[in-house]
This record gives C-alpha cells, sequence and structure tokens, in this order.
C-alpha cells in the first residue's frame, strides 16, 4: 500500500477498507460483514470477530484451492486422523498434521465415488490384528487359509453346516454303512430262498401244465357242441333274413309313394314360382305400376314423368318440390346443408348464421330471414359466408319483414349468396 502521510481523503478513500457499508461505523462484532473498499466495492470476503467467511477464489501461494468446504469436511477421520492422497495416489495416514505408521480409532472413512482403492498394504506385509466390523461385503473373490464364524457362514442365503452337524453326518454315514452290511447279508439270504422258491415253482407248474392239458381236451368237446348249437342258430337267423326282405319290399313301395307326391309339390311350387318371377321387373328393363320404396336407389339417370332424358342426368317433366326446413333461433344459428336445401328462421335478436356444416359443391337453396314483431334485428355471418366485394349485406328492420338469402356452395368452406331485401 502507498504511504498515505500527507494525503487527503478525497484521493485515498477508495485504498481504505470498510465493513458493513449500509451501516456507518459498526465496526467488527459478531455478525460477518462483507469486506469493502472506501468506494463500496466489495471483496471476496467477510469478518466477524469469531469467523472469517471466503465468498470468492481462496489461494495458497498463487494455487486456488478448487475443494468444496463439503470434500474439506469429508477428509476427517475423526480423532485427529485424516487420510490424504500423495500424487502417486497413496493414501497417507496423518494425526494432527504429522504422519503415522499406524493410527488407533473408530470413525467412518468417506471416499469420493470418483476413486477406486485397488488394494491396501501394510508395512509388515500383512494385516497383525484382525479385521473386525459390524458387517462387511465383497463383490469379488475372497481367498484366505482359514474361515472363523462365530455362528453360521452363509453360501446363496442359506447356512452352510457347523462343525458339530459334520460330526453328526459322519455319525449317519458310519450308522448307515453298518446297516447296509447287514442289509446284504439278510439280502443274500433271501437270493438263496427266490432259488428254492424257484424250483419249487418250475414243479408247480408242470403238474400245471398236465392240469391244463386235460382241460384243453374239455375245451374241444365244448367247441363240437358249440357248433351244433351254432348252425341251429344260423338257420334260425336265415328265416329272419327272409322277413327283413318282405319288410324291405313293402318299404320300397312306400319310398316310390312318398316320392310321387314330393314330385308332385315340386311341380307345384315350380308353378308358382313361375308366376312370382313373372310379376317381377326384367334385368334389362320394365314398367313399376305402383310405389317405389328403399333406402338408397341409385342410377345412372332419370326421367320423372316422361320417358326422354333430353341429354341429362334428370328430366322432369311437371315440378319439383325441395320442402322449407325450419331453423332454431339461437344467439348463434346452426345450419346443416343434409337435413335440406330450403330454410327458414325469425330472429328474435341479434343473431350470427353459423358456418353452415356438411357443404357440397353445386347445392343450391335459400333462407328465409324474417324480423319478429320487434323488428331492427341484424344478422352477422360466419366466415365462409361469401358476399359480393366481400360486404355482409344488412337485413330490412321493419317489424315482420321477410328477407331472402340465395346461396350456391363453391366449395366445403365457400358459400356464395346475395340478399334480396323487403318482400311484403
Amino acid at each position: 500500500m502507498a504511504n498515505l502521510t500527507n494525503a487527503k481523503i478525497a484521493n485515498t478513500f477508495k485504498d481504505l477498507l470498510q465493513v458493513n457499508a449500509a451501516t456507518s461505523n459498526s465496526g467488527i462484532d459478531d455478525t460477518v460483514r462483507q469486506v469493502q473498499d472506501g468506494g463500496g466495492t466489495a471483496g471476496p470476503f467477510g469478518l466477524s470477530n469469531t469467523r472469517l467467511d471466503v465468498t470468492g477464489q481462496f489461494a495458497l501461494n498463487g494455487t486456488v484451492l478448487t475443494a468444496t468446504a463439503s470434500q474439506l469436511n469429508d477428509l476427517v477421520l475423526g480423532s485427529g486422523i485424516t487420510a490424504l492422497t500423495t500424487e502417486d495416489d497413496t493414501v497417507l495416514i496423518t494425526r494432527g498434521g504429522v504422519s503415522v505408521s499406524t493410527a488407533t480409532a473408530s470413525a467412518t472413512v468417506k471416499v469420493n465415488p470418483s476413486l477406486s482403492i485397488s488394494s491396501v498394504i501394510a508395512s509388515t506385509g500383512s494385516f497383525l490384528t484382525k479385521v473386525s466390523g459390524a458387517a462387511a461385503e465383497f463383490s469379488g473373490d475372497v481367498s484366505a487359509n482359514n474361515v472363523y464364524a462365530a455362528t453360521n457362514i452363509f453360501i446363496g442365503g442359506a447356512a452352510i453346516p457347523n462343525a458339530a452337524a459334520l460330526t453328526s453326518v459322519n455319525t449317519v454315514i458310519t450308522n448307515l454303512s453298518s446297516t447296509m452290511a447287514t442289509s446284504i447279508n439278510t439280502a443274500n439270504t433271501r437270493i438263496t430262498s427266490v432259488s428254492d422258491f424257484a424250483v419249487a415253482l418250475s414243479g408247480t407248474l408242470a403238474t400245471s401244465i398236465g392240469t391244463a392239458n386235460t382241460r384243453i381236451t374239455s375245451v374241444s368237446d365244448f367247441a363240437v357242441a358249440l357248433s351244433s348249437t351254432m348252425a341251429t342258430s344260423i338257420n334260425t337267423a336265415n328265416t329272419r333274413i327272409t322277413s327283413v326282405s318282405d319288410f324291405a319290399v313293402a318299404l320300397s313301395g312306400t319310398l316310390a309313394t312318398s316320392i310321387g307326391t314330393t314330385n308332385t309339390r315340386i311341380a307345384q311350387t315350380s308353378t308358382d314360382l313361375a308366376t312370382s318371377i313373372g310379376t317381377r321387373l326384367p334385368l334389362a328393363g320394365g314398367t313399376l305400376t305402383g310405389i317405389l320404396s328403399g333406402t338408397d336407389v341409385y342410377v345412372s339417370a332419370l326421367a320423372v314423368g316422361t320417358n326422354s332424358l333430353l341429354g341429362k342426368d334428370i328430366h322432369i317433366e311437371k315440378s319439383a318440390v325441395a320442402d322449407v326446413q325450419a331453423l332454431t333461433d339461437g344467439t348463434n344459428i346452426s345450419i346443416d346443408f343434409n337435413v335440406g336445401q330450403n330454410f327458414t328462421v325469425t330472429l328474435a335478436g341479434n343473431r350470427t348464421l353459423d358456418n353452415p356444416t356438411n357443404c357440397v359443391a353445386g347445392q343450391v337453396g335459400s333462407i328465409f330471414v324474417v324480423q319478429d314483431g320487434t323488428g331492427s334485428r341484424t344478422l352477422a355471418y360466419g366466415g365462409n359466408w361469401d358476399f359480393t366485394a366481400g360486404t355482409a349485406p344488412t337485413l330490412s328492420t321493419d317489424a315482420d319483414a321477410i328477407d331472402r338469402l340465395d346461396y350456391i356452395v363453391h366449395t366445403s368452406t365457400d358459400v356464395q349468396a346475395v340478399l334480396t331485401k323487403a318482400y311484403s
């Protein structure tokens, strides 16, 4: 800082530091206040009588610290022991800022998520005491000379047998071996008994076969008797077959009569059909004498009251009528061109005639617009109504006046119209 001796305040006040410029002459107390220069520009730190707050970057010997306060706090392991990392990624254990070869403390070690610890090396090449805790989990393979468990060791979530259980299994195996030896000896004795039984069975079979031969002779005698019985039965069956033949002859006569009756009915049906078909129009033409009724009738051309089309799709000899459909009066008047061609509405207030729906190019018609007994009702139009020079017409204002709006549909969104006013 430059020497301020004999300097005027006006020339040096910006070089002086102050705290809490918002409240003059407050000084430093237990409230942290931002430090500013004499011109009111805030510095990167604040002061109180117990604390220094750095709000900007903090540098040591020109090197800016990039660690956050939370990261610095996480370095503390407990009981004054901290762990720092050297340039070769070796973790150093220090107590009170001094490196130590061993440290005993109960604490939680916090590791940056991006840091992966691949190995832990003790100075003697091995751990001299047990590694213990409430729980531990290894995600890879574990290799050890001996594994000690106070209660159980689990594999796949199930406890494997302990030493007592293994001793019990060995006892069971020993007892089982003895039992099997006794059982095998018993089985050998039973096999000898089976052999004796087979010899006895062979003798019994021989006796039984002899008895069977005697029975077969008896069966032969039975077969002879059965043959005689069957011959008698076959003769009886022949008599019954003759009866069936007589029945078949009678059935044939009945069928012949039935078929003749059916033929008569078929002939009558053919006659009836011929008469019915004769009253129908032929495919190539014909004349209707009654009223034709149908949901939809499609024809290539139509002549009404005459038999000539004059080169047109429709020729009407006398007249045609399109009914006048009443529209519902309201603030907005809706009109559906599928309902009719001609419409009428009586206005009971100022109204808007909305864009018509179901517009098909070529449809024509008229809308009678009637003033009520008051008169002077106005009518605005939806954007699809199109008038000469783009100007909507004004209705007659007399009470009960009748105007007629004639229209023709140009496109689905363009309906051209002309208003004729003041019909009596």
